[in-house]
C-alpha cells in the first residue's frame, strides 16, 4: 500500500515525500527534470489494473501535469516519464484519474475556474476531451461519478478539500473551521471530525481502508486518521517538525 504526502513548509521550501506504508520505508524523492522548484499542488494514482509498476500523476503550480513511474528493479524509486503544460491559466488545483483497459481519463481543475477532461493512452499521448470554465467559483476538488464529473467549489461552502467514497454514497470535506465533515450525497451532514485548526488553511482529506477511515492533512506537520463511523481519532502521524500537510493520496 504505497502512500504519498506532500508538505508545504514555506513559499521557498516545498517538499514532496512518498512512503511505502506496508514496508514502513520512505521512497526516494521523485525527480522533477523540467523544473525542480515547481511546487506539486496535487497528486493521484493512475495505475492500470494489470500494471506491475505504479504510476503517480501530479499537477503543479506552473500548470504542468507530470507522470512518475515506479522503477522495475526498485519498489521505492520513481522516475519522471512524462510532463506537459496543459493550460495558460493559473496553478492546477486538483487532478483525478480513472483508468480503463486501454487508456486513462484525467480531470484537472485550475485556479482560473477551469475544468478540463483528458484522455491519456498507453504511449502517453494526451488528448483534450473538453474544457469548461465555472461561472462563479474556483473548482477545488473533482470526482468521477459514472459518466459525470462532480465539482466541489472552493467558495460554495468554505471547502478546503473534498473526496467522494468508492460507492458514491458519501463525501467528506475539509470545512476549514473545525476539521472534516462527512455528508450524504444529498448534503446532509452525518459526522464531524475535529482537528482543532488554529488557521483556516485549505487541506486535503480522503477516504481509505475501503472507505472505513478518514485521512486528512493538518497543521504542525500532522496527518490525522479517523474511524469514519464513530469519529474516533485512531492515529496521528507526524510528518516533520514544522509546516502543514496540504496534499496527500493513499493507494
Amino acid at each position: 500500500m504505497p502512500g504519498y504526502v506532500k508538505q508545504w513548509q514555506s513559499p521557498r521550501e516545498r517538499r514532496l515525500r512518498m512512503w511505502d506504508l506496508w514496508r514502513q520505508v520512505q521512497a526516494t524523492k521523485p525527480s522533477q527534470m523540467r523544473n525542480p522548484h515547481d511546487p506539486i499542488t496535487c497528486v493521484a494514482w493512475l495505475t492500470h489494473k494489470n500494471d506491475i509498476q505504479e504510476i503517480l500523476c501530479g499537477g503543479t503550480g506552473l500548470r504542468y501535469v507530470i507522470l512518475w513511474r515506479q522503477r522495475a528493479d526498485a519498489t521505492t524509486k520513481f522516475d519522471e516519464v512524462w510532463s506537459r503544460r496543459i493550460c495558460s491559466g493559473h496553478e492546477i488545483m486538483h487532478v483525478t484519474c480513472e483508468t480503463f483497459d486501454t487508456n486513462t481519463r484525467i480531470a484537472t481543475a485550475t485556479r482560473n475556474k477551469g475544468v478540463q477532461l483528458w484522455s491519456l493512452d498507453s504511449k502517453y499521448h494526451l488528448s483534450n476531451i473538453f474544457s469548461v470554465e465555472r461561472p462563479t467559483t474556483v473548482p477545488r476538488t473533482l470526482c468521477f461519478h459514472g459518466g459525470d464529473i462532480v465539482v466541489f467549489g472552493m467558495y460554495d461552502r468554505e471547502i478546503g478539500g473534498a473526496a467522494m467514497d468508492q460507492t458514491h454514497t458519501y463525501f467528506i470535506i475539509d470545512n476549514i473551521i473545525t476539521g472534516y465533515s462527512l455528508h450524504r450525497m444529498d448534503g446532509t451532514c452525518i459526522q464531524t471530525y475535529d482537528t482543532k485548526p488554529s488557521r483556516t488553511y485549505p487541506k486535503q482529506v480522503v477516504f481509505s481502508e475501503r472507505g472505513e477511515r478518514i485521512i486528512g492533512g493538518g497543521e504542525d506537520s500532522k496527518v490525522f486518521v479517523f474511524n469514519k463511523a464513530s469519529g474516533e481519532l485512531k492515529q496521528t502521524l507526524q510528518h516533520s517538525n514544522r509546516g502543514r500537510v496540504q496534499t496527500l493520496s493513499p493507494f
